[in-house]
């Protein structure tokens, strides 16, 4: 079974699929975790024009492994992380040389859950299941300022909320499969819910989805 979950940045839908995959016993793929893989190599280098970024980002995207996505290092979870992720996400040769990695990995038995923006309506189009996990800015931005905090750091909100509305015009923007909600996928919005409000949320459609799995599989 493959079930994608997509929304924007710091909408929670990267903790609710790891608690889903657990839930179920699939496993999970943060797919936005591979192109912030992909960015990490860049951050802080100086490129003469955009091929020359280009050609990297695409080289550092053919150098991603398994390994990675288990222990990736800090900073590809900061701010910096998410804008190179979004300037790399918009490179066509990138994105389908990720799109294969995600394919390989969910191919495998018993199947994935999978968290993205464009899981149900480009990598999976197919997906058993797709959820369209969102919450309004502000939520957003205080989870994840709360997160930095956490974490020491000293972003303001302010900037946080920037950033966040920022990342989400250039990923809903983008020429090589944007942001969009898949005309099949069902809206959790999550911004006066716990996390475990939407996984029961979440749980209703799958418990149902298994249920005609079953049915089918004994006619």
């Amino acid at each position: 079974m493959i079930i994608a979950i997509d929304g924007p940045e710091a909408s929670g839908k990267g903790t609710v699929a790891k608690l889903i995959a657990k839930k179920y016993n699939l496993r999970h793929l943060d797919s936005g975790l591979l192109y912030r893989l992909t960015g990490v190599p860049l951050i802080g280098q100086k490129f003469n024009n955009n091929a020359e970024f280009e050609a990297q980002a695409i080289k550092a995207a053919g150098q991603i492994n398994a390994a990675q996505l288990d222990s990736p290092p800090e900073i590809a979870r900061t701010m910096q992380g998410g804008v190179m992720a979004s300037k790399v996400a918009v490179i066509p040769q990138v994105r389908d040389i990720l799109t294969a990695i995600q394919k390989n990995i969910a191919k495998q038995k018993p199947g994935a859950v999978i968290d993205g923006r464009d899981i149900g309506t480009v990598v999976f189009p197919n997906a058993e299941l797709k959820f369209w996990v969102t919450a309004s800015i502000e939520s957003r931005a205080s989870r994840r300022f709360a997160e930095y905090q956490a974490k020491g750091r000293s972003d303001s909100l302010a900037a946080v909320s920037q950033a966040i509305a920022e990342r989400d015009h250039r990923d809903s923007s983008r020429a090589a499969s944007p942001m969009v909600r898949a005309q099949d996928a069902h809206l959790i919005e999550t911004s006066k819910l716990s996390i475990e409000g939407v996984v029961e949320a979440l749980s209703v459609f799958i418990d149902a989805k298994l249920a005609d799995l079953k049915g089918s599989s004994q006619n």
